[in-house]
């Protein structure tokens, strides 16, 4: 074999390898969640029409999706009540709530944690 030969073989192999890796990484990336995803779409739970009362001091950040991770869109202060549409555990166990603000538009999550039903 030539030594052009090899290294066409080579270069070859190289790019099948790139485009495997590249098909694995547009897979994963097209299943991977969205920490951008706004809406219920994460919620397991039904819980409707029920509210609730945030009970910590520091209050309870709404979120856009169900964990610290999503950005924040907004604030549930101490006392102020949100009613829950469902809800969803994350995967370390906690328990975030979907609902919308009292006398507001916001909707989006807040952790269960920080709220006692009403």
């Amino acid at each position: 074999m030539t030594m052009g030969m090899r290294m066409g073989k080579a270069r070859s192999r190289a790019a099948a390898v790139a485009v495997s890796g590249a098909l694995l990484l547009g897979a994963g990336a097209l299943a991977a969640p969205s920490a951008s995803a706004a809406g219920s779409d994460g919620c397991t739970t039904n819980d409707r029409n029920h509210w609730v009362s945030v009970q910590d001091l520091g209050d309870a950040a709404i979120h856009t999706g169900p964990g610290a991770k999503y950005r924040t869109k907004g604030t549930v202060y101490f006392g102020q009540a949100f009613k829950v549409s469902c809800s969803t555990k994350n995967g370390y166990g906690h328990r975030w709530l979907y609902g919308q603000k009292e006398n507001t538009t916001t909707k989006g999550w807040i952790q269960g944690s920080r709220t006692v039903r009403l």
